[in-house]
């Protein structure tokens, strides 16, 4: 019914459908302490006619969507006389199939976690942290051809433990200190690898503080590409923040630099995706920008706003990049502003966001070069409203909120098909969202 009404960019053969349910709840312990359970679980479907991008350009493939989610977890909260005692445990599995035209590809992921933390306060002036981690994952993924009965199975299952000590001090009254170790190993690609982070906050006045942060980050390269290649190392990535922030009379202001080095990131050649031997950790990169935020609740009466920028310098050779670029995901320019209003009279909120963001690169096969061409900037006007009334002797909100009024035609990238035409040129078709807008009313019920 909801497609009759908002016209949709694609033919859905399959309408999406999801159910889920959420269980959760907690316990009080004798010693002061808690335990708490929480779990979800989620089954949604969906089908649509697609461009094949491998045909000619009308040419419409049927692609099927189907996904079973679930994910549980245990946490508890424990006094031990000096120390604090924070564990948990966790359980998730989720499946993904997918057929198209020409394949079909089935995922599977099953996570274990399990987690422990000791806390000890010695002091006013020092605190320590300590604790170690594990996650299991067994992951499977099977890809088949339908033409040509072309087959290929990838598995594998990681094992990554983890220790840390971590210490919190203030050496002055005005200067906190925070500064820690961690290593972890992976057994998939059998690395180890020990990080370090470090931050400092210092306050300035009773309006004004600044602080300072670095650290190193390790990671297991991404699930799409250890099922091909297990023979990898840790991408590595250093961070470096420092950002200052005033906050008074219920107005605050915030401004924050960073600068991210990026190395050992994984590429590979795309023609050949599935031989390991193409795979090498001989990417890098770096990301470094300005954040600015500024909100304010204290000079229109029953009204909060702010207001956010960011600037992003970002270039990076990894994947298939035969050269270092901008990445498509990361546009230079974002601004945003967001206002809530309360009439208390009618008991309704009232909220508006303003988003806009300059353009994302991406490689056009027609020109020279790559990742040459940019698109128009986003822009996007959205209204919300929230009723507060009751029904049936509870406490109820009427919801309603609209994206995009406007409608404006915003591109985040465009797809190539994969064979040029008479004349050697690649068509293109845009990448968007799958309607100009999003509507949604909704009537939410507190039962007690």
């Amino acid at each position: 019914p909801y497609f009759n009404l908002v016209p949709q960019t694609w033919n859905w053969n399959q309408h999406p459908t999801s159910t889920g349910a959420t269980l959760s709840g907690h316990l009080k312990t004798s010693n002061e302490g808690v335990i708490k359970f929480f779990s979800t679980y989620s089954h949604s479907q969906s089908g649509l006619q697609y461009p094949d991008l491998a045909a000619s350009p009308g040419d419409l493939q049927d692609i099927a969507l189907n996904n079973r989610n679930f994910y549980g977890q245990v946490t508890t909260v424990q006094n031990l006389k000096d120390w604090i005692l924070h564990a948990g445990v966790s359980l998730g599995h989720d499946t993904d199939s997918i057929n198209l035209k020409r394949l079909s590809v089935q995922e599977n992921y099953l996570s274990a976690q399990g987690r422990v933390k000791l806390s000890r306060t010695w002091s006013e002036y020092f605190k320590l942290h300590t604790g170690m981690e594990t996650a299991i994952t067994d992951y499977t993924f099977d890809y088949r051809e339908k033409e040509n009965h072309f087959a290929f199975e990838g598995d594998f299952t990681e094992i990554l433990p983890a220790v840390y000590l971590e210490a919190e001090s203030k050496p002055l009254p005005r200067l906190a200190l925070r500064t820690g170790l961690r290593h972890e190993y992976s057994s998939v690609i059998d690395q180890h690898a020990t990080a370090w982070r470090a931050s400092a906050a210092w306050l300035l006045n009773q309006d004004w503080q600044a602080s300072v942060a670095a650290g190193s980050f390790y990671q297991t390269p991404e699930e799409d590409i250890v099922r091909y290649a297990t023979g990898l190392r840790f991408e590595k990535a250093n961070h470096f923040i420092a950002n200052i922030q005033y906050e008074k009379d219920r107005r605050l202001l915030r401004a924050e630099m960073y600068q991210k080095d990026y190395r050992n990131l994984v590429t590979f050649n795309e023609a050949h995706f599935f031989d390991p031997t193409f795979y090498r950790n001989s990417g890098e990169g770096y990301a470094r920008g300005l954040d600015l935020f500024y909100r304010d609740r204290k000079t229109f009466r029953n009204l909060d706003y702010w207001i956010s920028y960011s600037y992003v310098d970002a270039k990076r050779i990894y994947r298939t990049y035969p050269a270092k670029v901008r990445p498509h995901f990361a546009p230079e320019h974002s601004l945003s502003l967001v206002a809530k209003k309360w009439v208390n009279s009618i008991s309704t909120m009232f909220g508006a966001t303003v988003s806009w963001a300059s353009g994302r690169p991406y490689h056009d096969p027609n020109k020279e070069g790559f990742m040459t061409e940019t698109t128009r900037g986003y822009n996007d006007i959205s209204v919300n409203a929230s009723h507060l009334l009751s029904l049936w002797g509870q406490q109820t909100i009427l919801y309603a909120s609209v994206s995009n009024l406007l409608g404006n035609e915003n591109i985040f990238s465009y797809r190539f098909y994969e064979q040029p035409d008479t004349q050697g040129n690649f068509a293109s078709m845009p990448v968007g969202p799958s309607a100009k807008r999003f509507v949604f009313v909704g009537v939410f019920l507190t039962i007690r």
